[in-house]
């Protein structure tokens, strides 16, 4: 569930940083810690109201997500082939 969700709320075109809790609470019955990591930058997301026509820093919210796809990268694909090779 936490994958498949996850990977809907990559595709979708906005995610809330409140929709981050549902994936918090299903990565407590996983070993995967991208949801965690994405609960603490997610709140880049909130520099947008720092603006006065509250648009959104594109680089910031570019950052955001090159930061929770390498952990994702990282947990699911680099760490599981390393396990399994060991």
């Amino acid at each position: 569930m936490l994958l498949i969700l996850s990977f809907y709320y990559f595709t979708a075109t906005t995610v809330h940083p409140w929709y981050v809790a549902t994936l918090l609470i299903l990565s407590i019955f996983t070993t995967y810690k991208f949801p965690l990591v994405w609960s603490f930058v997610i709140m880049l997301s909130y520099l947008a109201y720092s603006n006065a026509n509250e648009t959104e820093n594109l680089w910031i919210i570019a950052l955001e997500y090159i930061i929770v796809y390498s952990v994702f990268i990282w947990e699911v694909l680099i760490k599981k082939a390393t396990i399994k090779a060991a």
